[in-house]
């Protein structure tokens, strides 16, 4: 199945993965799930899920913690992220 790799809003999101959760409890499988997880507004998301807990404070693999990347500005971070995934192997 494929999935909108687009979301305007956190809810649109929350939407799509209740969607997707339930879907994969039928043995579904999807196509698109990498382009959703690095869409601006999930990114976003989990930006401040991270950073309204414990984890905000334990670093990153790279030895940086949240505070650094909120220091810099949305677009810088959103795409230094969407970047490293890309150059993931």
């Amino acid at each position: 199945m494929h999935i909108k790799r687009s979301f305007q809003s956190e809810e649109e999101l929350k939407g799509t993965l209740d969607y997707i959760y339930g879907k994969s409890k039928e043995g579904k499988c999807f196509n698109g799930i990498l382009e959703a997880a690095f869409n601006e507004v999930t990114i976003i998301t989990a930006i401040h899920k991270i950073k309204s807990n414990k984890g905000a404070n334990t670093p990153s693999v790279d030895g940086q913690k949240m505070r650094k990347y909120l220091q810099m500005s949305k677009e810088k971070l959103i795409q230094l992220i969407q970047t490293s995934v890309k150059d993931y192997k």
